[in-house]
Protein backbone atom coordinates (compact mmCIF):
# COMPACT_ATOMS: atom_id res chain seq x y z
CA UNK A 1 0.00 0.00 0.00
CA UNK A 2 2.38 2.32 0.94
CA UNK A 3 4.52 1.40 -2.57
CA UNK A 4 1.55 1.98 -4.42
CA UNK A 5 0.75 5.59 -2.97
CA UNK A 6 4.38 6.78 -3.31
CA UNK A 7 4.23 5.56 -6.72
CA UNK A 8 0.83 7.28 -7.28
CA UNK A 9 2.26 10.71 -5.78
CA UNK A 10 5.53 10.35 -8.03
CA UNK A 11 3.61 10.46 -11.09
CA UNK A 12 1.43 13.44 -9.68
CA UNK A 13 4.86 15.25 -9.01
CA UNK A 14 5.79 14.08 -12.46
CA UNK A 15 2.55 15.50 -13.87
CA UNK A 16 2.89 19.14 -12.66
CA UNK A 17 5.15 19.81 -15.04
CA UNK A 18 3.06 18.27 -17.67
CA UNK A 19 0.42 21.54 -18.09
CA UNK A 20 -0.10 22.48 -21.14
CA UNK A 21 1.21 25.53 -23.36
CA UNK A 22 -0.56 28.46 -24.70
CA UNK A 23 1.06 28.84 -28.82
CA UNK A 24 3.31 31.46 -29.27
CA UNK A 25 2.80 34.01 -31.84
CA UNK A 26 5.34 34.53 -34.66
CA UNK A 27 5.97 37.59 -36.52
CA UNK A 28 8.64 37.32 -40.25
CA UNK A 29 11.15 40.15 -40.12
CA UNK A 30 12.03 39.24 -43.61
CA UNK A 31 14.91 37.25 -44.86
CA UNK A 32 18.24 37.52 -45.87
CA UNK A 33 20.88 35.00 -47.80
CA UNK A 34 23.13 33.16 -45.09
CA UNK A 35 25.88 30.54 -45.33
CA UNK A 36 27.07 30.01 -49.09
CA UNK A 37 28.91 26.83 -50.16
CA UNK A 38 29.10 25.09 -53.85
CA UNK A 39 25.87 23.78 -53.31
CA UNK A 40 23.66 26.31 -51.81
CA UNK A 41 22.76 28.55 -49.71
CA UNK A 42 20.94 29.09 -46.12
CA UNK A 43 18.10 31.51 -46.51
CA UNK A 44 17.46 32.67 -42.67
CA UNK A 45 14.12 33.36 -42.21
CA UNK A 46 13.95 36.44 -39.75
CA UNK A 47 11.33 35.81 -36.97
CA UNK A 48 10.02 37.44 -33.57
CA UNK A 49 8.09 34.50 -31.34
CA UNK A 50 6.50 35.73 -28.53
CA UNK A 51 5.65 33.22 -25.42
CA UNK A 52 2.29 33.87 -23.41
CA UNK A 53 3.28 31.46 -21.45
CA UNK A 54 4.36 32.09 -17.53
CA UNK A 55 7.75 30.40 -18.00
CA UNK A 56 11.30 29.88 -19.91
CA UNK A 57 10.14 27.64 -23.25
CA UNK A 58 12.54 26.21 -25.95
CA UNK A 59 11.78 26.79 -29.50
CA UNK A 60 11.76 23.22 -30.98
CA UNK A 61 11.69 20.98 -34.27
CA UNK A 62 10.20 23.59 -36.48
CA UNK A 63 8.80 22.97 -39.70
CA UNK A 64 8.97 24.56 -43.21
CA UNK A 65 8.00 24.91 -47.00
CA UNK A 66 9.83 27.18 -49.25
CA UNK A 67 9.21 28.31 -53.08
CA UNK A 68 11.11 30.96 -54.83
CA UNK A 69 9.48 32.53 -57.67
CA UNK A 70 6.36 30.53 -56.97
CA UNK A 71 8.51 26.82 -57.67
CA UNK A 72 9.02 25.11 -55.00
CA UNK A 73 12.58 24.38 -53.80
CA UNK A 74 12.57 23.17 -50.13
CA UNK A 75 10.91 21.62 -47.23
CA UNK A 76 12.49 20.27 -43.79
CA UNK A 77 13.02 21.16 -40.29
CA UNK A 78 15.14 23.03 -38.44
CA UNK A 79 15.59 23.16 -34.88
CA UNK A 80 17.10 26.53 -33.50
CA UNK A 81 19.03 26.81 -30.09
CA UNK A 82 16.70 29.85 -28.83
CA UNK A 83 14.86 30.10 -25.24
CA UNK A 84 12.27 32.40 -25.46
CA UNK A 85 11.40 34.21 -21.85
CA UNK A 86 8.50 33.90 -20.28
CA UNK A 87 6.00 36.53 -21.07
CA UNK A 88 8.79 37.92 -23.32
CA UNK A 89 9.41 37.95 -27.69
CA UNK A 90 13.40 36.75 -28.28
CA UNK A 91 14.02 36.83 -32.32
CA UNK A 92 14.64 33.28 -33.84
CA UNK A 93 16.64 32.56 -37.18
CA UNK A 94 14.72 29.85 -39.00
CA UNK A 95 17.55 28.19 -41.39
CA UNK A 96 16.08 27.10 -44.93
CA UNK A 97 18.87 25.28 -46.63
CA UNK A 98 18.52 25.70 -50.60
CA UNK A 99 20.95 23.69 -53.31
CA UNK A 100 21.57 25.62 -56.31
CA UNK A 101 20.48 22.35 -58.49
CA UNK A 102 16.91 23.34 -57.15
CA UNK A 103 17.73 27.02 -58.65
CA UNK A 104 17.58 25.74 -62.49
CA UNK A 105 13.84 25.19 -62.63
CA UNK A 106 13.36 28.98 -61.92
CA UNK A 107 13.25 29.48 -65.25
CA UNK A 108 13.29 33.31 -66.40
CA UNK A 109 12.43 34.23 -62.64
CA UNK A 110 15.87 35.23 -61.97
CA UNK A 111 16.43 36.54 -65.43
CA UNK A 112 14.08 38.73 -64.77
CA UNK A 113 15.64 41.22 -61.41
CA UNK A 114 18.91 39.28 -60.58
CA UNK A 115 18.92 41.30 -57.43
CA UNK A 116 15.91 39.99 -55.98
CA UNK A 117 14.06 36.77 -55.62
CA UNK A 118 10.21 36.09 -54.62
CA UNK A 119 10.06 34.21 -51.90
CA UNK A 120 7.01 32.47 -50.09
CA UNK A 121 7.41 30.28 -46.95
CA UNK A 122 5.21 28.51 -44.57
CA UNK A 123 6.04 26.96 -41.41
CA UNK A 124 5.58 25.68 -38.26
CA UNK A 125 7.39 26.79 -35.13
CA UNK A 126 7.10 24.62 -31.93
CA UNK A 127 7.83 25.80 -28.88
CA UNK A 128 8.22 23.30 -25.52
CA UNK A 129 8.76 19.84 -25.62
CA UNK A 130 8.27 16.73 -23.91
CA UNK A 131 4.59 16.62 -22.58
CA UNK A 132 4.32 19.96 -22.84
CA UNK A 133 4.47 22.14 -26.25
CA UNK A 134 2.94 24.31 -28.71
CA UNK A 135 2.93 25.13 -32.03
CA UNK A 136 1.84 27.85 -34.45
CA UNK A 137 2.05 28.09 -38.65
CA UNK A 138 2.57 31.05 -40.56
CA UNK A 139 2.97 31.91 -44.17
CA UNK A 140 4.91 34.78 -45.78
CA UNK A 141 5.37 36.29 -48.90
CA UNK A 142 8.55 38.10 -49.15
CA UNK A 143 11.45 39.31 -51.54
CA UNK A 144 15.06 38.73 -51.13
CA UNK A 145 18.52 40.15 -51.87
CA UNK A 146 20.55 37.58 -53.44
CA UNK A 147 23.07 39.49 -54.90
CA UNK A 148 24.88 38.67 -51.97
CA UNK A 149 25.56 35.09 -53.77
CA UNK A 150 29.21 35.11 -55.00
CA UNK A 151 28.88 34.28 -58.53
CA UNK A 152 32.36 32.23 -57.98
CA UNK A 153 29.96 30.03 -55.21
CA UNK A 154 27.63 29.60 -58.76
CA UNK A 155 30.45 28.37 -61.14
CA UNK A 156 31.55 25.79 -58.25
CA UNK A 157 28.55 24.02 -58.17
CA UNK A 158 28.46 21.47 -61.23
CA UNK A 159 24.68 21.69 -62.61
CA UNK A 160 25.05 25.37 -62.95
CA UNK A 161 28.42 25.40 -64.93
CA UNK A 162 27.12 22.53 -66.91
CA UNK A 163 23.83 24.99 -67.38
CA UNK A 164 26.21 28.19 -68.56
CA UNK A 165 28.50 26.52 -70.64
CA UNK A 166 25.07 25.56 -72.35
CA UNK A 167 23.61 28.71 -72.79
CA UNK A 168 26.91 29.92 -73.50
CA UNK A 169 27.38 26.87 -76.37
CA UNK A 170 23.98 28.17 -77.84
CA UNK A 171 24.60 31.63 -78.10
CA UNK A 172 27.98 31.17 -79.78
CA UNK A 173 26.67 28.45 -82.15
CA UNK A 174 23.79 31.53 -83.58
Amino acid sequence: MTRTLGSLLLVLLACTGCQSLKPPTVAVDGASVGAIDADGFTLDVKLNVTNPNDRDVPVGKSTYKLALAGTNVASGSAKPDVTIPANGTAPVTLPITVKFDDLLNLGTAIIRDPSRLRYDVDANVKIGGGFASASQGFSHRGDVDITQIDPVALLKNRSLRKLGESLLRGLTEE
